[in-house]
C-alpha cells in the first residue's frame, strides 16, 4: 500500500475534520425519511422481568397482556386482504415484470379488487372438484413466488382451508413426504417438471386428485395424469372453472384456526410441519405498531425470499394488511437487484448472505483504487458518526457523492429493511445502516414462533445482539443440560411464549411434546444470553457448539461470519470436532478475485482456476490473509482455522447444502466433504503445512 501517495494523504487529512463535522450538534434535514430516530423505550433498559420469570419488552406495562394484533379488523388473513382493499381505496396489489417489445420489463399490477374477486372464484373452483371446505382440507402450493401463489393461498382462506407450501427447491423425497403426510387433494405447480414428478409418483400420493400448472404443457401430461387418476388443468382453466361454478357464501376463518402448515426447511432430518394459525400471524404484525418505518398504502415490498418460508409470508401479509403493493421478483435470484431497481421498493426483508455478497462486491471494486477506497471510507466514517447520534439520513454530501450508488442498488427508495434467518456480521450491519440511510432492524425467530421473537429497537444502532423480545412474546433462558454442550453460566437455551407460538407439529405428537412445553414455552434449541440492556445475544444452535479437548468452546457460525468478509471467500463452512484441537474449513473461493489476485500480486497468469486452488503460493497468501483478518476481528488463536480446502462446487439450495433462506446445512456439508475434512486432519496430524500458522 503506497501510504505516501499525496492524493491519499489529502483524503486522510480531511478525514478527521469530516468526522468532527458530523458529530457537531445540528438539526438534521428532513428530506424523505431523514431525521433523528428516538427509541420508543429506554435504550439502556429494553426488557423487564415479569412476575412469572419471563422477560418482556419494556414498552409493555407490567400487568398488560402481550399484544395479539395490530388492527382490530385484520385478525385473520382473510380479513387482512379485505382491509388492504379498503384502505388502499381499491388500489394496486400484486405486480410482476412483463417483457415488452422494446426489451424493457416493467412491473404491471392487478388491483386489490381483482385479487379478492379472483381468489373467491378460485375458492369456488376448489369446491367444484368435490374438495370439502374447512380445516381438514389442505391445499398445496409447489411454486416459486408469483401472483398465482398468492391467489391460491387466499382462495384457501375463503372456505377456511389450510394451505401447505412446498419449497420450490425441495428434493423429490421431501416433496412426496409433504404431499403424502398432509393428504392434500390439490396442488399448484409453477413448472411442468414438478407436475410430471408428482404424476409419476401418483401411487405414493393417493390423496392427490388435481394439479394446476402455471406453465404451458402438452397433452401428454394431461393424458398421463388421467391414467393415474389425477386431473391436470392450466391456471386459466382453473380460474374459468371457478367463474362458471355456482358461488357459495364464504365461510371465513377465525383467529385460532390454522392458516398454514409450514414445513421447516431444516438443516437436518425430515421436514416437520409447523401449524401456524391466523392469530399467530396477526400477533407478529403487532411489531409494526411500534415502528417509525412507513407502514401504510404507500409501501412497496419486493417479494423474493421463498414464500414457503414464514419470514417471507410475514412481509407479504404485513404490507397487504395496510394496502401496500407487493412486487414479485423475476424468478432469477441473480437478478434480484435488477428487480429492485425496476420496482424501487420502500420495504425489504432479506437475509445476511444477500447483504454480505453486496458488501463484498462493493469492496472488491474499491480495493483496486487506494484513492477511491480512502474517499469511500472517509464518507463512511461521516455517516457512522451521524448514526452514533441516532440520525438516519440520505441527503448528505456523502449520499449525493458516493452512497447514492449503494442506495440505488436496492432501488433508491428504501425506508425500512429487516434482516433475519442468521445473525449479521456487525461490520456489515453498520455499513448498510450508514450507507442506505434507512431503518435497518435485525431480528431473530423460528418457524415455530412464526418467524419472529426478537427485533432490534429503532434508534439502537449498536451491534452484537438481536434486540429485545417483541411485544407479542415473552422470553426466558433455560439451562443447557447436555454435558457435552456445557456453556457459560450467563447463557441458556432460548425459550419463547405468547400468541406468536405455533400450534405444534403436524402429526408428530412426540416431538411436539419435546419442543412445545405444557406450560406454553417453546424450546428453540438455540443458545443465547441477555446483555446489560436486556437485549438477546445469540450464541449458536446447541447442536452446533463445539467443545475442544482443551475445554474451549467454539461457535462455528461466528467464525464463518468473520472469514466471510475476506474478498477471497465466497462461501465457507468451518468444522470442529470434540476430539480435535484444530478447526478446518471448506471454502468456496471468489473465482474472479482469486484469478485477479494471482495475476496481479503473484504474477501467476497461466494457471487455470482449478490449478490456482491447489497452488502453494496462492494458498499461502490466502492463509495469511485469513489469519490477519481473524486477528483484526478478535478471533482467539484456537478459533483460527488451521487448514482449509478449496472447492469449486458452491453451496446451493439445489445441492441441499443451503436451506431456502441460505443458511449452511452443516450436517449435509460435513457429510459431502467428509473425505476432504478427514484428509485435512490427517495432514495436521503429521504437521504438514499448517496453513494459517506462520
Amino acid at each position: 500500500m503506497r501510504l505516501a501517495d499525496p492524493r491519499l494523504l489529502r483524503v486522510y487529512s480531511q478525514h478527521a475534520s469530516l468526522v468532527r463535522f458530523a458529530t457537531k450538534k445540528k438539526s438534521p434535514a428532513t428530506v424523505g425519511f431523514s431525521g433523528k430516530l428516538d427509541p420508543m423505550c429506554d435504550i439502556n433498559n429494553q426488557t423487564f422481568e415479569h412476575k412469572d420469570g419471563g422477560r418482556r419488552h419494556s414498552m409493555l406495562k407490567p400487568d398488560a397482556p402481550l399484544k395479539t394484533y395490530l388492527h382490530e379488523d385484520a385478525r385473520t388473513l382473510y380479513q387482512m386482504l379485505r382491509r388492504g382493499q379498503r384502505v388502499s381505496k381499491h388500489g394496486e396489489c400484486l405486480g410482476q415484470r412483463v417483457p415488452k417489445d422494446d426489451y424493457t420489463s416493467p412491473y404491471e399490477f392487478i388491483t386489490y379488487d381483482e385479487v379478492v374477486a379472483r381468489s373467491e372464484e378460485m375458492a369456488a373452483a376448489l369446491l367444484s372438484f368435490g374438495i370439502k371446505p374447512g380445516q381438514d382440507t389442505r391445499i398445496g402450493i409447489f411454486s416459486a413466488n408469483r401472483p398465482e401463489w398468492f391467489l391460491v393461498e387466499h382462495a384457501s382462506y375463503v372456505h377456511n382451508m389450510v394451505n401447505v407450501p412446498v419449497y420450490a427447491t425441495h428434493g423429490p423425497e421431501e416433496c412426496l413426504f409433504i404431499v403424502r403426510q398432509s393428504a392434500m387433494p390439490f396442488i399448484l405447480c409453477d413448472t411442468v417438471d414438478k407436475a410430471e414428478s408428482l404424476v409419476a409418483q401418483a401411487d405414493r400420493v393417493p390423496d392427490l386428485k388435481v394439479i394446476v400448472v402455471c406453465a404451458p404443457f402438452d397433452c401428454q401430461l394431461r393424458e398421463d395424469g388421467q391414467k393415474r387418476g389425477i386431473q391436470i388443468l392450466s391456471f386459466s382453466e382453473f380460474e374459468q372453472r371457478g367463474h362458471d361454478f355456482k358461488k357459495v357464501p364464504p365461510t371465513p376463518p377465525k383467529p385460532d384456526d390454522l392458516a398454514s402448515i409450514c414445513y421447516t426447511s431444516g438443516t437436518t432430518g425430515e421436514p416437520k410441519g409447523v401449524q401456524i394459525s391466523h392469530g399467530n400471524i396477526a400477533a407478529v404484525h403487532a411489531i409494526f405498531g411500534h415502528s417509525n418505518m412507513t407502514h401504510d398504502d404507500t409501501v412497496r415490498y419486493l417479494s423474493y425470499l421463498p414464500a414457503a418460508h414464514m419470514f417471507e409470508r410475514i412481509g407479504q401479509t404485513a404490507v397487504m394488511s395496510v394496502g401496500g403493493r407487493i412486487g414479485f421478483f423475476s424468478g432469477n435470484a441473480q437478478e434480484v437487484l435488477d428487480d429492485c431497481r425496476e420496482f424501487r421498493p420502500t420495504f425489504l426483508i432479506t437475509v445476511p448472505r444477500v447483504l454480505n455478497k453486496v458488501y463484498n462486491k462493493i469492496y472488491d471494486q474499491l480495493r483496486f483504487s487506494i484513492l477511491k477506497l480512502g474517499v469511500f471510507n472517509a464518507a463512511l466514517a461521516y455517516k457512522k458518526a451521524l448514526l452514533s447520534r441516532g440520525i438516519i439520513r440520505r441527503d448528505t454530501w456523502a449520499d449525493r457523492m458516493i452512497f447514492h450508488k449503494v442506495q440505488n442498488l436496492f432501488g433508491g427508495q428504501l425506508t425500512g429493511l429487516v434482516v433475519g434467518s442468521a445473525q449479521m456480521n456487525p461490520d456489515v450491519l453498520t455499513f448498510f445502516r450508514a450507507t442506505l440511510g434507512c431503518v435497518l432492524r435485525e431480528g431473530y425467530g423460528q418457524t415455530e414462533s412464526t418467524a419472529c421473537g426478537t427485533v432490534t429497537l429503532e434508534g439502537d444502532h449498536s451491534t452484537g445482539h438481536v434486540g429485545p423480545p417483541v411485544t407479542s412474546v415473552e422470553m426466558k433462558l433455560l439451562p443447557v443440560t447436555n454435558p457435552e454442550k456445557e456453556v457459560d453460566a450467563s447463557c441458556g437455551e432460548i425459550c419463547f411464549r405468547g400468541p406468536i407460538i405455533a400450534q405444534g407439529y403436524f402429526k408428530a405428537p412426540q416431538i411436539t411434546a419435546e419442543t412445545f412445553l405444557s406450560d406454553g414455552w417453546l424450546r428453540t434449541g438455540d443458545v443465547g444470553r441477555f446483555d446489560e440492556c436486556g437485549r438477546l445475544v445469540l450464541v449458536d444452535r446447541i447442536k452446533n457448539l463445539v467443545k475442544l479437548p482443551n475445554g474451549e468452546f467454539l461457535v462455528p457460525e461466528k467464525i464463518e461470519g468473520v472469514y466471510q468478509q475476506s474478498p477471497f471467500v465466497e462461501q465457507i463452512y468451518v468444522h470442529g470436532q470434540g476430539d480435535r484441537n484444530e478447526l478446518v474449513a471448506v471454502i468456496v473461493p471468489d473465482k474472479d478475485y482469486l484469478i485477479n489476485f494471482a495475476a496481479r500480486e503473484l504474477k501467476i497468469q497461466e494457471e487455470s482456476f482449478e490449478d490456482l486452488c491447489t497452488d502453494r503460493a496462492v494458498r499461502t497468501a490466502v492463509a495469511k490473509a485469513l489469519r490477519e483478518l481473524g486477528r483484526e476481528k478478535g478471533l482467539a488463536s484456537f478459533e483460527q482455522v488451521a487448514r482449509f480446502y478449496f472447492t469449486e462446487q458452491a453451496f446451493t439450495v439445489e445441492n441441499e447444502m443451503l436451506t431456502p433462506t441460505l443458511k449452511n446445512k452443516r450436517p449435509i456439508i460435513a457429510k459431502k466433504h467428509k473425505m476432504e475434512i478427514d484428509w485435512m486432519y490427517t495432514k495436521l496430524e503429521v504437521n504438514e503445512f499448517r496453513e494459517t500458522h506462520f
